[in-house]
């Protein structure tokens, strides 16, 4: 099973990542202990990332080029080149190409770093090679968005006040506009992480493999 999950920054989507994690190591096996989750610029590194304070400012301090190249490289990385892998996928390339080009200056259209055309080639392999992939749209209210971030905000957190409407819209247009077949959206606003993950887990049934049911049988006998 390989899942990408999407949604504005403060959507639950990290939150609902682990979840799946803990659910598909319970029930399916091996490969889900990592979370990809690192597309947020500095937190670019591990699971979650460790990096520490002074070397988020580093990070920071590089030239555009330098963070796009690095993040472009971090991308293909994660990217599939055989079949029957698992893996959980937050954000992934869709974030990247939405934030970069609203908040990191680079990957604009006719850039060398372009991410119009690498998302294409990304999810084109993703396709390819992972035919199973689910992609997942998590949702809240531009009302719900903005009261987790009085409520809880995030270190370095990525999206502006005056930016939700249209993050939101960029999330809900990336993921009408995926050649991914398999999709499945979620409007948490109103759930809890236990409510989300439940609805997850109902939405994706048609979605899991073969392969992914031989395992969770083989678990339960």
């Amino acid at each position: 099973m390989r899942v990408i999950i999407i949604g504005c920054e403060y959507s639950g989507t990290t939150t609902l990542a682990y979840g799946v994690s803990d659910w598909a190591k319970r029930t399916i096996g091996d490969g889900f202990e990592l979370v990809h989750d690192h597309w947020k610029i500095p937190h670019t590194i591990n699971h979650p990332s460790d990096m520490t304070d002074e070397e988020q400012e580093q990070y920071m301090a590089l030239s555009t080029r330098v963070k796009e190249a690095a993040q472009r490289h971090n991308l293909y990385y994660h990217t599939p080149a055989k079949h029957g892998t698992d893996g959980i996928y937050v954000g992934y390339y869709f974030e990247d190409t939405i934030y970069a080009q609203l908040y990191y200056d680079y990957g604009g259209e006719g850039s060398p770093g372009d991410r119009r055309v690498h998302s294409e080639h990304i999810e084109e392999r993703n396709i390819e090679f992972g035919p199973e992939t689910v992609l997942v749209l998590v949702k809240a209210s531009p009302e719900v968005i903005r009261r987790r971030m009085m409520e809880s905000p995030h270190g370095r957190q990525v999206i502006q006040d005056k930016d939700v409407e249209l993050v939101l819209q960029r999330f809900e247009e990336a993921y009408q506009g995926s050649s991914i077949p398999q999709k499945i959206a979620l409007d948490n606003g109103e759930m809890t992480p236990e409510e989300t993950l439940a609805e997850f887990v109902k939405q994706v049934q048609p979605h899991l493999t073969e392969r992914d049911r031989a395992r969770m049988a083989a678990r339960i006998g």
